[in-house]
């Protein structure tokens, strides 16, 4: 087979991945089951943080197929690019802000962090503007 079109497959599997790991996040927090999600993460088993091909493949995957899950938030994305890397084994932070540049206007937002890397949830200004409230880890 074509590298290409290994390639091709390899990408369509990924996205599948990142699509109905969405679809599954977003139905059980949909109905009120955070705690449900978390312990299905926390259960994985973890041996260190993510090599950087699997953090670009959260980071390229799971906004794209965001798109096209109803309600998919940024706690939505966190959540499941926590738990597709969790299953491979990786040390994630599941991180929970506000942002301080709005003064009484609380703004909640969800970060999926990787030691200081962002994986998920925006650039590195927009994360400097906010105080964290409460971090979920993935650790073995």
């Amino acid at each position: 087979m074509d590298r290409r079109v290994k390639a091709g497959w390899y990408k369509v599997k990924q996205l599948s991945e990142c699509f109905f790991t969405l679809l599954w996040v977003r139905a059980l927090l949909f109905t009120g089951r955070f705690e449900r999600v978390r312990s299905h993460i926390a259960r994985h088993e973890t041996n260190g943080p993510p090599e950087l091909w699997q953090q670009r493949m959260v980071a390229w995957g799971i906004p794209k197929m965001a798109r096209f899950v109803p309600g998919a938030t940024c706690l939505t994305q966190a959540m499941a690019g926590q738990y597709m890397l969790a299953r491979r084994g990786c040390e994630t932070i599941l991180r929970l802000s506000i942002d301080g540049t709005q003064g009484d206007d609380l703004r909640p937002h969800a970060w999926l962090m990787s030691g200081h890397v962002i994986v998920l949830g925006g650039k590195s200004d927009m994360y400097h503007a906010h105080r964290q409230l409460i971090d979920f880890k993935v650790r073995g």
